[in-house]
């Protein structure tokens, strides 16, 4: 006897979120995805979440349609995890994986650099101004005679 296969009926269920990126920018991090293949007459949001690494608490969430989302006000130099979550219209959850990411330092790294900037245009000008003032008084002063 012969089996016959009958899908399920009714949609299908919502799938995870695909090719998540998170790029650090001066304002924050910027996540972006791609919207899960299946099951999108089900979609209702997403919710991006992030956590400190040393930490499994969750630290902050956040509901949006789109599919990018930048998080702000992060401490500079601290590894966050981040997920990003697709809610279906029944509250079911397709859960990404979690992505681990370092949030660089751009304020301290601009401090740095605009000390090193500001201390070698000091200098530039140390130099020129000892350039000048030795130029002018060696032009007003009569020449040594040996004898």
């Amino acid at each position: 006897m012969k089996k016959v296969y009958f899908p399920p009926s009714g949609p299908v269920p919502l799938d995870y979120t695909r090719n998540v990126q998170v790029k650090p920018t001066d304002d924050g991090l910027l996540v972006t995805w791609d919207p899960p293949e299946f099951g999108m007459e089900l979609f209702k949001t997403y919710v991006v979440r992030w956590s400190e690494a040393a930490d499994e608490y969750l630290f902050g969430s956040a509901e949006t349609a789109e599919t990018t989302y930048l998080i702000r006000n992060l401490s500079e130099g601290t590894e966050y995890d981040l997920q990003v979550v697709a809610l279906s219209v029944d509250d079911q959850q397709a859960v990404g994986d979690k992505i681990r990411v370092l949030y660089p330092g751009f304020k301290s790294i601009r401090a740095i650099s605009t000390g090193i900037i500001g201390g070698l245009a000091f200098l530039a000008v140390v130099f020129v101004a000892v350039f000048f003032v030795r130029k002018k008084c060696f032009r007003n002063r009569p020449p040594l005679i040996k004898k």
